[in-house]
């Protein structure tokens, strides 16, 4: 769910509205999560885009990268179980004009997956690779990416995951900011073939 845990030292809070990249996120910190943290992170996927893939946002959140994405021209499946979050995510959508190219879905992703997808994108759950009870379906012939995050490099757990799916994976780490002491949030962009 992801609930900010949050005390107000002064005055009021309330929601906000926070322009980013081109982009306009409607919010309340206190009562879900943002990370102006990965705005390079955001900026990078949406360069990434290619006007018509077809992408799972798996943990929505508020649109954080479905509006990016939708906006470079992707039709976006994006998936949140905050009901809060979610219905900041429909507001955003409408907010940024994509409501043709990206479609929120109230649930859990795991349940809400379906079809094909051209690449996934799994930011905001960092337990998801081990976790997983249904898996995205890559396109016919290979070549999905999937865009996990994790705190560490966990290229290797990936691999296996991959290849117990009966496919193989070229996979590319990258730090996105620091987590913590030691600590780094990382994507690891796994190209499925």
């Amino acid at each position: 769910m992801r609930i900010p845990d949050v005390e107000i030292l002064y005055g009021t809070a309330g929601e906000v509205r926070h322009r980013e990249q081109g982009c306009t996120f409607f919010l309340d910190p206190t009562r879900v999560m943002f990370a102006q943290g990965n705005r390079n992170e955001k900026a990078r996927i949406a360069a990434l885009v290619r006007p018509g893939e077809r992408i799972a946002d798996m943990f929505a959140g508020i649109g954080y990268f479905t509006i990016p994405a939708a906006m470079s021209g992707a039709r976006v499946h994006a998936m949140e179980i905050n009901p809060i979050a979610f219905e900041y995510l429909q507001r955003n959508i409408m907010a940024n004009h994509v409501r043709g190219r990206a479609a929120g879905e109230l649930g859990d992703c795991r349940e809400l997956l379906s079809g094909v997808y051209d690449r996934v994108l799994m930011g905001g759950h960092f337990d998801a690779p081990l976790n997983a009870r249904r898996r995205p379906r890559p396109r016919p012939g290979g070549g999905s990416v999937l865009h996990v995050h994790s705190i560490g490099d966990v290229s290797e757990t990936i691999r296996e995951r991959v290849g117990e799916a009966g496919f193989s994976a070229a996979v590319t780490s990258r730090r996105v900011k620091k987590y913590g002491p030691h600590a780094w949030h990382m994507v690891q962009d796994v190209t499925i073939s």
